[in-house]
């Protein structure tokens, strides 16, 4: 399945069909681990069938809800093929479901919409960056979280100087040494050798440049949101001249200092990650610090009730959630009343989830945090924009 984005978060919440079915479950990649996860999958099932009837669907509609799903429990392929946990989305009319590279608690909620807030962490603020690989020869865009990474199609970007600038440019800029120890049967031999000596010439420059900017057009197309971390992976001379020409508003200081040509996505993951979490932690320690100094005013709020009502209207500019917590309830969208329920009634959904996911796609800064860790000492707390 794809990384998870903004993009897949909007079309599960904006999914037209109800009833929904959300299940989540910790998965294993090795045996002999892995033979109980159909076991435990086949459970939460039971789970669901069994809620869906007590909000008043007939056996018979829930079972045939479910048979999708169900399939899934004699497929061996799917069962070899999983990471650390599992989200299935169902409907009467589709389901979806995506391997997740974190462990996720278990838990099965139908109700009017998806349940997403165990997805947040993997594509919310508080992870998501990206990686554009720049060489010569190559180019490379990667998005990344914390856990995972994968490289995005380039559309119209060009993926080399020469898909740029054509093949009439010269190499002023580096010496050309040629192999030494020749034999026929190849053993011994030496490979070329290029040797930078820092920017190019004037020439070169200009191709350089020209190549550059297609880039950065296409980078900003691609992008989703500019507040996005950008890091940058290159000699340090085309690092430096992209940085000029790019009008990217979130590009981190450093980056993969090299060839990334040598580079797998892994390793590139691996040393952007290091670049990028300590920026991230500082950011998530700013806002908490934006919401305790607006705390008391009219543009913060720890009430659940006024949070939810503004991810609604799409106020809420930062938002912290408390992850793996529940708040059951229901809003009335026309007379904007909340009603909050110790044990989830029908028809109910989790506030905190609603909260969540309003926010992000309307535009927020979401954190979903541990619940010690959320501003305020509540459940919830956002900043808003008005």
């Amino acid at each position: 399945m794809s990384l998870m984005n903004r993009t897949e978060i909007e079309r599960l919440a904006l999914a037209p069909s109800r009833p929904t079915v959300s299940m989540y479950m910790p998965c294993h990649r090795t045996s002999p681990d892995r033979k109980q996860d159909p076991i435990r999958f086949k459970n939460l099932l039971g789970k669901a069938a069994s809620a869906l009837v007590e909000d008043g669907m007939p056996s018979n509609e829930a079972d045939t809800l479910l048979t999708g799903a169900e399939r899934l429990l004699d497929n061996e392929e799917f069962w070899m093929r999983q990471a650390d946990g599992l989200a299935l989305f169902a409907t009467h009319e589709w389901q979806t479901w995506y391997r997740l590279p974190v462990r996720v608690e278990e838990l099965v909620v139908v109700g009017e919409r998806f349940h997403l807030k165990p997805l947040l962490p993997l594509l919310s603020d508080d992870g998501h960056f990206h990686i554009l690989a720049l060489s010569q020869s190559k180019v490379r865009l990667i998005e990344a979280s914390r856990y995972a990474a994968r490289e995005l199609d380039l559309h119209d970007i060009p993926e080399s100087l020469q898909d740029a600038v054509g093949y009439d440019w010269e190499e002023r800029s580096l010496q050309f040494h040629t192999g030494t120890g020749a034999s026929t049967s190849g053993v011994g031999v030496r490979g070329a050798v290029f040797h930078g000596q820092g920017r190019p010439d004037d020439k070169k420059e200009a191709e350089i440049n020209t190549f550059l900017r297609l880039v950065d057009g296409g980078v900003t197309a691609i992008l989703e949101s500019k507040r996005t971390p950008l890091v940058l992976a290159g000699v340090e001379y085309l690092i430096s001249m992209y940085r000029e020409s790019s009008g990217h508003q979130n590009i981190l200081e450093g980056g993969v200092i090299g060839n990334p040509d040598d580079l797998t996505i892994a390793d590139l993951h691996r040393e952007a990650w290091a670049l990028v979490e300590p920026t991230l932690r500082t950011e998530l320690a700013e806002a908490a610090k934006v919401f305790a100094s607006s705390s008391g005013t009219n543009r913060a709020s720890k009430n659940l009730k006024e949070v939810v009502l503004a991810a609604v209207d799409g106020r809420n500019a930062t938002l912290f959630v408390a992850l793996g917590e529940q708040v059951w309830g229901a809003l009335d969208p026309e007379t904007r009343r909340i009603e909050q329920h110790a044990e989830r009634r029908v028809g109910d959904h989790d506030l905190l989830d609603l909260a969540a996911v309003q926010s992000l796609i309307r535009g927020a800064c979401v954190y979903t945090v541990p619940p010690n860790e959320v501003p305020g000492g509540g459940v919830v707390a956002a900043v808003f924009r008005y």
